[in-house]
C-alpha cells in the first residue's frame, strides 16, 4: 500500500510539473511577443465596460482604438492596458468609462466569482503580478487552479493559431478572447 501511494503521489507530481513548465513556458513566449503591439497611427485608447465597447466606434473617431469589453472588471482590464501602453509608445491618451455600476461592492465581489475568473482570469493571467495571483487563489482557490487550467488551455490555442496559421489578430482576438489588436 506504501509503495501505491508513493507513485500516486509521484505520478500526480509529475503531472503537476508539467502543467507548471507549459503554463510558464508559454505564458513567457506570449509575454514577449509582439501581439499588443497596434497601429503606430493610434493616438488614443479606450477602455470600459460593455458601455463604451457600444457606445464608441473607432472607425468614425480618428487615430482612436476602442478596446472596451463586455463584462470587463477594472481589475482584469488594468493589466491588459498596462500591457498595450507598454507596448505603444505612441499612445497619449486613455480614455477609462466608469459606469456608476462598478463602485457597488457586489461588482468587486466578482473578481474572484467562479463564472467571472473562467471568463477573464484566462485572458490576462500572464500579465498579472504574484500578488494578485494570490489575491484570487486567497479569495476562492479552487476556482483559481480550474482559471490556471483554462489560461493554459486558452495560450496555447493561441499560440496554435500564431505558429500555424496565416490569420489577422483581429481573427485571434476574436478566437481566443484577447483583447489585441492588430
Amino acid at each position: 500500500m506504501k509503495k501505491y501511494i508513493i507513485k500516486i503521489s509521484l505520478f500526480c507530481c509529475l503531472v503537476i510539473a508539467i502543467f507548471m513548465v507549459t503554463f510558464i513556458s508559454v505564458n513567457t513566449y506570449i509575454e514577449h511577443g509582439d501581439y499588443f503591439r497596434i497601429d503606430k497611427s493610434i493616438k488614443n485608447v479606450i477602455i470600459g465596460p460593455s458601455t463604451s465597447e457600444q457606445a464608441f466606434n473607432d472607425s468614425l473617431i480618428s487615430e482612436t482604438q476602442n478596446l472596451s469589453s463586455g463584462g470587463t472588471n477594472y481589475f482584469y482590464k488594468y493589466y491588459q492596458i498596462k500591457k498595450v501602453l507598454e507596448c505603444n509608445p505612441q499612445i497619449t491618451n486613455v480614455f477609462i468609462d466608469v459606469p456608476n455600476f462598478i463602485f457597488n461592492d457586489k461588482y468587486n465581489e466578482n473578481i474572484y466569482d467562479a463564472v467571472y475568473m473562467h471568463f477573464k482570469y484566462p485572458n490576462t493571467a500572464l500579465l498579472m503580478n504574484y500578488e494578485d495571483n494570490y489575491y484570487l487563489a486567497r479569495n476562492n482557490f479552487m476556482e483559481y487552479l480550474k482559471s490556471i487550467r483554462n489560461a493554459v488551455m486558452l495560450n496555447v490555442r493561441f499560440l496554435n493559431l500564431c505558429i500555424n496559421f496565416n490569420t489577422s489578430l483581429i481573427f485571434k482576438q476574436q478566437f481566443c478572447h484577447i483583447p489585441i489588436v492588430s
